[in-house]
């Protein structure tokens, strides 16, 4: 699904906010303003006003990939989100009550997004595994809570987890410390990673960024939600 839109930007509140309308909020903010989420889109350079001249061929390509990579972890982040919440299948209707916060355990439930895939929510949320599952990963988590409300509350860690489109998440939710550095076991590291551990891992499935990278995008973001 594409989630990149041009709509005016949402106001009603965050909590209520579906999918797509949390993606039409992310491209309105300001690009390339420091510690915030317009980090994550380049500012568009402009042919010189007396002059006239033409923006450099190079300009154009870093700006192109710059916002290549923008829309890409977007996407990522809508992607968990939806797949995080079961209500509305992730993207529509009226969020519920805040404090409704169940979590359903039926990762085959129709209404469904199909299980946290990506660790975006943290203990917080009641998390537990599916009973009536075989599996007893908690990535199959899911909540009733909204998408909006879903990311009003969200760590750090469950940014960046989302923003990287990692199954299984590569930091943890609480502490966002790195998942290679926790893991004892070398056969559980994420997959998705080159050999390079740690804080210095690059993640294939956010565009190649260094996971340090990743979290400064992600603490900016933050910022901008807290804010709102």
């Amino acid at each position: 699904m594409n989630y990149s839109s041009k709509a005016p930007t949402p106001t009603k509140p965050f909590w209520d906010l579906t999918v797509p309308e949390i993606s039409q909020w992310i491209h309105a903010l300001t690009p390339g303003i420091p510690n915030t989420g317009g980090m994550l889109f380049p500012v568009a350079a402009k042919p010189s006003a007396a002059g006239g001249a033409t923006i450099p061929p190079n300009h154009q390509e870093q700006f192109a990939t710059k916002m290549a990579l923008g829309e890409l972890l977007v996407r990522n982040l809508m992607t968990a989100l939806s797949s995080a919440s079961t209500f509305g299948n992730g993207g529509g209707g009226v969020a519920p009550e805040a404090k409704r916060q169940k979590i359903d355990h039926n990762t085959n439930n129709n209404n469904g997004g199909g299980g946290d895939k990506f660790k975006v929510l943290d203990p917080s949320f009641a998390q537990s595994n599916n009973k009536n599952s075989t599996t007893t990963a908690k990535s199959n988590n899911t909540s009733e809570l909204s998408p909006g409300a879903i990311l009003s509350r969200i760590t750090l860690g469950g940014l960046v987890n989302g923003m990287s489109g990692v199954e299984g998440g590569c930091v943890d939710t609480l502490s966002c410390i790195p998942l290679s550095d926790l893991q004892k076991d070398h056969h559980q590291v994420d997959p998705t990673a080159t050999a390079t551990k740690g804080i210095d891992a690059v993640i294939n499935t956010a565009g190649n960024l260094i996971l340090k990278d990743l979290i400064k995008l992600a603490r900016g973001l933050l910022r901008s939600i807290s804010a709102r």
